[in-house]
């Protein structure tokens, strides 16, 4: 897995995901057509990676997590091998830290 679901309100869902610093998922998104507000962005301790926070529409919250599913297959095959790697390291300190971030995470 490459994202987590931070907060949600009655009509929007705020995420965070692992990108490249090429930005690998706005492609998608437009391709898709998904709707994404951007809310911030955090450098990761690993070369070429970002965590990325954007609110999503409730109504497009399947569209985000196939644009998700889309990014995990695209960054393999563009050569990103450590990006499952990356993914996991990201979201197990996340998880250990989720108190600390708890701020960032609303609405």
């Amino acid at each position: 897995m490459n994202y987590i679901e931070c907060s949600s309100s009655s009509n929007k869902k705020l995420f965070f995901y692992v990108d490249n610093n090429n930005y690998l998922s706005n492609h998608i998104f437009i391709k898709n057509k998904l709707k994404v507000k951007y809310c911030s962005e955090i450098s990761v301790n690993i070369k070429d990676y970002n965590i990325i926070f954007v609110k999503v529409p409730n109504k497009q919250e399947e569209l985000f997590k196939d644009c998700m599913i889309d990014l995990d297959d695209r960054m393999v095959l563009q050569g990103f091998t450590e990006y499952k790697e990356v993914c996991k390291q990201v979201l197990d300190n996340f998880i250990a830290n989720k108190k600390k971030v708890k701020k960032i995470c609303t609405i």
